[in-house]
């Protein structure tokens, strides 16, 4: 997917955050038995004013 990068920031897999919740083996365990499913990508707003973010699962 293509996304507005002057509009937002994106977090995949290689941003260190991210790579943490890879990784880390009660994360993991979490999405294994809990169903909780971490975000492929996650969008942050670059206003500072009212920053939101979306996450989207696939």
């Amino acid at each position: 997917m293509n996304y507005y990068k002057l509009k937002y920031l994106i977090w995949n897999w290689e941003n260190p955050l991210m790579l943490h919740w890879i990784l880390n083996p009660g994360l993991a365990n979490n999405e294994l038995i809990m169903g909780q499913r971490i975000p492929k990508v996650t969008l942050i707003e670059r206003n500072p004013i009212h920053r939101q973010i979306k996450k989207h699962c696939s």
